[in-house]
Parts: structure tokens; C-alpha cells; sequence
């Protein structure tokens, strides 16, 4: 309808298709950056690499238990963060997608 319209084709692709086909990008990119998250043990520990991974699984070896649950905190915190960015922007990309719509009663 819009290529009827006269509109040009950049505004087309971007203004349509593009803003309609974000969301699944959107869900891919965001659980390959948190699935690195969980590939960190293995590649500090293969590169010795220090950083989260490495620690998680030092704490593990010593039995640290409050160490571990700090660790396991802030992962969590990362995931929840980073899915309520997604939830937030497949409301400004789709516009199928209404954020903070009310509820039918």
C-alpha cells in the first residue's frame, strides 16, 4: 500500500519491514549475548582469563557459598535487565506491540 502511495523505497523497507521483522532479532541477539554470559567459564578458563566466569567457578572449587550467590545474583540481573530492554523495544520497533496498554475488563 505504501509503494502505491508514491512513498520512496528506503522509507518502505525501513519504515514497514524492517520495524515489523525486529522482534525475533531482537530475542536472537539478546540470548546469544546472554548465552556468552554462560560460555564465560569455559573461555577464562581455556585463555586463563579473569573475570566472572573464572571467579564463579573459583568460589565453586572453595566452597564459597556466599561468593557464588553473588555471582549467581548479578548474572540473574544481567538476564532480567537485559529482557525487560527487549520487552521495551519490541514496543517502540513493532507496532503491533503496545507498551503499557491497558487491560480489558
Amino acid at each position: 500500500a505504501a509503494r502505491a502511495k508514491g512513498v520512496p523505497e528506503r522509507k518502505v523497507i525501513y519504515g514497514h519491514a524492517l520495524r515489523a521483522a525486529a522482534p525475533p532479532i531482537i530475542t536472537m541477539t539478546i540470548f546469544s549475548l546472554l548465552g556468552s554470559l554462560g560460555g564465560a567459564i569455559i573461555t577464562e578458563g581455556v585463555f586463563n582469563w579473569p573475570g566472572m566466569g573464572r571467579l564463579y567457578w573459583t568460589a565453586l572449587q572453595q566452597n564459597e557459598t556466599r561468593l557464588l550467590m553473588g555471582v549467581t545474583f548479578v548474572t540473574v540481573a544481567l538476564y532480567l535487565i537485559s529482557m525487560i530492554l527487549a520487552d521495551l523495544a519490541y514496543g517502540y520497533l513493532d507496532p503491533r506491540v503496545k507498551v503499557g496498554a491497558s487491560q480489558r475488563t
